[in-house]
């Protein structure tokens, strides 16, 4: 039997980082990228990206620890930057909006780890492995911006990987 897209269920503890799962909050289903936490000696942290969330919890760093399944995609998806002047906007978007950084140095999610709302303490992950941007410093990491920064995207869709892909979430949202 072969199945589309690649999904498998795991628990969240046996995700890897840079996997994209989806969980259940509340009454229905996120989309989330699993990342590496610096401040726990690379333990898996989760991001949690939407649909269904207020504002602001969209890209705030989350333990889910207790939580036990997922349904992932694994790394096999595929993050598509808005083609048009206006997805990349000149000012920095505001904390409570998930964005991707573009930098000389790759791609990378903005999020924040600031561990209540409203507070806002930005990091980044590295979409290459899923490792939270910080300091090589052991007792306590700091967290670091990519260097040469060249955009943010404000609008961007993570896809499927497949001949045909489909929308797994979208900012802003894709009407069906």
């Amino acid at each position: 039997m072969e199945m589309t897209p690649a999904l498998r269920a795991t628990r969240f503890s046996q995700l890897k980082p840079g996997e994209l799962f989806i969980f259940p909050h509340d009454s229905s289903s996120v989309v989330a990228l699993a990342a590496a936490d610096p401040s726990r000696d690379g333990d898996l942290c989760a991001i949690p990206l939407g649909p269904a969330l207020p504002p602001e919890l969209i890209a705030r760093i989350a333990n889910l620890a207790g939580h036990t399944g997922v349904v992932s995609y694994g790394p096999e998806f595929v993050v598509q930057l808005p083609s048009r002047p206006d997805g990349w906007p000149v000012q920095v978007p505001p904390p409570d909006k998930a964005c991707f950084v573009l930098s000389e140095q790759g791609l990378y999610l903005r999020a924040n780890f600031y561990p209540e709302p409203p507070g806002f303490q930005a990091c980044f992950v590295d979409m290459k492995d899923g490792k939270i941007l910080t300091s090589s410093e052991m007792i306590r990491p700091e967290f670091l911006t990519p260097r040469n920064i060249c955009g943010f995207a404000a609008e961007w869709a993570l896809l499927t990987r497949e001949a045909e892909a489909r929308v797994i979430l979208s900012c802003p949202a894709q009407r069906a």
